[in-house]
This record gives structure tokens, sequence and C-alpha cells, in this order.
């Protein structure tokens, strides 16, 4: 059995995610092979939304949201990609999170990290490979559930996969700096696999944070200046009788085929507390 096989619980967001994605082994048998495909979320062909006559009280413009001026941030180019569908996002996936919070993004970053990985019967085949990573300094400015020792107005590290930052292209599904999202969080065990000695010891590089977006591939939930909350349709729960549907005027999603939900009532935050409290530990 080969190591990466192996290391599949130094990758990511929990046993249990992972098998719902079902995609920790593509993306790293992918790495070095310069693959640059993008992940494609499942679902329906992506929607067109056209405005009807007299229910413009039902949408808005997604350029007529206030957010906050976001810097520029070059990203590197990813070396690898991954193939595989993504399984659909449902709220019982909070069930996995270590750690619910609104936070504003301070600083974007991004990490390298060379390791080896041994493979075939005899562990004699040696492979170089490279994982990058994208690091978010984020704020917290709420914590809805965490069994994660932090406290609100502390700043904290979150490290995901650079290809979960790259494939999502679009300002609405990536991370953007001074802006506010609500964020669920896995912890995982913060290592690398980086090679064994001649002796078959294993040896492993600490990540620089073991915190990580718990389900990056689609748009997180974003709040503007003025206090409204910007939401894949995927939360069913959060959707209600005043929730417009927002047109992506000049925005294009790249993984997510579903419609993005505008709320601006003062009860959003408490349904959204009920969901975390059904679902998280």
């Amino acid at each position: 059995e080969s190591k990466i096989k192996r290391n599949h619980k130094f990758y990511g967001y929990g046993a249990a995610v992972a098998a719902i994605l079902l995609v920790s082994a593509v993306l790293w048998n992918q790495i070095g092979k310069g693959n640059t495909n993008n992940p494609i979320a499942e679902g329906e062909t992506p929607p067109s939304v056209v405005e009807i006559p007299g229910q413009e009280e039902t949408t808005v413009l997604y350029s007529k949201l206030n957010f906050e001026e976001s810097a520029q941030v070059d990203a590197p180019v990813a070396l690898g990609g991954m193939t595989d569908k993504i399984a659909a996002f449902t709220e019982n996936i909070l069930g996995e999170s270590s750690a619910v919070i609104k936070g504003t993004v301070m600083n974007i970053r991004f990490k390298e990290y060379k390791y080896v990985i041994e493979s075939g019967e005899d562990q004699s085949v040696e492979t170089q490979a490279t994982r990058q990573s994208v690091i978010y300094e984020v704020k917290v400015d709420k914590i809805y559930n965490s069994i994660v020792p932090f406290s609100v107005d502390e700043t904290i590290l979150i490290e995901n996969d650079l290809y979960t930052y790259t494939s999502l292209a679009s300002s609405v599904e990536k991370l953007n700096i001074s802006r506010q999202y609500i964020l669920a969080l896995y912890e995982n065990e913060g290592e690398v696999y980086v090679g064994a000695d001649t002796e078959n010891v294993e040896h492993t590089e600490k990540l620089e944070s073991n915190l990580s977006v718990l389900y990056p591939f689609t748009p997180q939930i974003e709040i503007t200046k003025d206090g409204q909350y910007l939401f894949p349709d995927h939360w069913k729960t959060l959707i209600n009788d005043n929730t417009k549907t927002v047109i992506m005027d000049g925005e294009e999603g790249f993984g997510y085929y579903g419609e993005m939900k505008l709320r601006e009532d003062s009860t959003f935050e408490d349904v959204f507390q009920k969901v975390v409290d059904t679902y998280s530990k």
C-alpha cells in the first residue's frame, strides 16, 4: 500500500468529509503531473436568471451590493488540479465542523511544501511532490460554535490547498481581503508527509495552520457593509419569504451552479445559530 493512500488524514477536511467529497485520492494522484483541471460541483446546468416585469422587488443586482473594497491578490499558478466531481453541499456537513465563526479576512498569502511519496510493493519508488496552500489571516468577529480554543478579536490562520483558491476564479467564490464571512472550519492534524529515511521512519512537516475551510468549493456566506447576508441557495433553512435572488451581473461563479440569495432582516443570525446548533458538535 502506498504512502499516499495511507496519509489522507494529513490533507484535510476530516475523514467523513473526505469520504463525502471523494476527492483526496484524485487530487494527490494528480500532483506533479501538471494537471490544471478545476473542480466541477455537481448540479444542474447553470440557470439563466431573467428579470420578470413586476417582480423587481424579489431580485437585486450583485453590482448594487455594498461590499468593503478588497485588495488585489496575485495567486501563484496551481501545479495540481482536481478532475473528480464534488458532492453537493448540504447543511448537515456542519456536523463535521470544528468551529463556525464570523470573521474578517485581514490578509491572504501562499506557501509551498515539498515532500516525497513512496509507492510500489516494496516502497522503493519515490516521487517528489509539491503541496501548495493558501493561508488566510482572519480576525474572529463572532463564534457560533467551536471546540477550538480561540476567542473573539483573535486573528487566526486558516490554510487550504491552493487549488481551492485559484480554481474558484470569481470574487463571488474565493475569499477576499477586508471582506467579512461566515465560515465553517475543520481542525485537521496539521501535518504533511515528507518522506521516510532508510530505516523507514516517517517524517512529517507541520502545516502553518491546522484549520481549514470545511467546504471551500462553494461561495461562503458573505456580509455586506450595511449588514446584508449573501449566501448560496443550498442553505435551504436560511431562505424565507423576504429572501431576494441576486442577479450576478458582471460576476460569474466558476463551480457553483445554484442561485445566490440575499437577506437583510434582523433574524438571519438567529436562524443561522439554530442551524449550527442542530448539526454542530
